[in-house]
């Protein structure tokens, strides 16, 4: 549950960061899982060396299937502002299946949680003695100072 909390707002930002920047895109459509890292390596081949860094992160991410590290970096990469158009369009459908993968991954995830046992019941406090009358209360102090 407090993985989704974190990932709600990547998820929710994430299509329309896709609208924005992909609404001109001439390649339509997401890239599949399997198309993702020949995809980045073959658009940032001749890129500078820190981009085609990164890129070859995602790749490796992508292909074992760690989601979350790669929708933050493909991210990351999204707000490059060296990126050519090939690039930007590689990233933004790379993105829209890796978000799709990672909400399938997050939605088994919570539906094979095992439900939490009932909270343990808290303590109650002491019942409180019950009053008695002032006579009692008198007898029962003269009884105490008698045996001291």
């Amino acid at each position: 549950m407090r993985c989704a909390k974190l990932l709600f707002p990547i998820l929710f930002f994430s299509p329309l960061f896709l609208l924005l920047i992909g609404c001109g895109s001439k390649n339509a459509g997401p890239l599949t899982l399997e198309q993702i890292p020949a995809a980045l390596r073959k658009a940032f081949q001749p890129a500078k060396e820190d981009l085609r860094t990164l890129s070859e992160g995602v790749a490796k991410q992508v292909e074992h299937k760690q989601f979350a590290p790669a929708s933050v970096q493909l991210q990351m990469l999204m707000g490059k502002s060296d990126l050519n158009p090939e690039q930007k369009d590689v990233v933004v459908r790379s993105l829209g299946t890796v978000n799709a993968s990672l909400q399938e991954q997050l939605d088994m995830q919570e539906a094979t949680v095992v439900p939490q046992a009932a909270p343990a019941p808290v303590n109650k406090p002491a019942e409180p003695a019950p009053s008695t009358s002032p006579a009692e209360a008198k007898e029962a102090l003269h009884q105490y100072m008698r045996t001291k």
